[in-house]
């Protein structure tokens, strides 16, 4: 479904994106410029869910030993998207 309707799935993208970066940025010794993203398979991605907030719209998910929350803003202007990652291991 996600293929055959790309369009509905775009903040999913700029989900996966910012938590990709976010990890990536875990693992990099802390030089930004160097920082790309990691590769993530969606069969990784498991409990992803919406939490019912809206401003931000708040998503979660677990992707190995690592829970993700997300929240998904767009800038007023630009009209792109501003992702905030928090990440837990366990």
């Amino acid at each position: 479904e996600l293929f055959s309707k790309s369009r509905s799935f775009v903040a999913f993208g700029w989900i996966v994106r910012a938590i990709a970066f976010a990890r990536a940025q875990e693992g990099s010794a802390g030089r930004e410029d160097d920082r790309k993203p990691v590769s993530l398979n969606l069969s990784e991605i498991e409990n992803f869910t919406w939490t019912g907030c809206r401003k931000p719209y708040t998503f979660e998910c677990s992707i190995g030993n690592s829970y993700y929350v997300v929240q998904v803003m767009l800038h007023q202007r630009t009209r792109q998207p501003i992702t905030y990652v928090h990440e837990e291991s366990f």
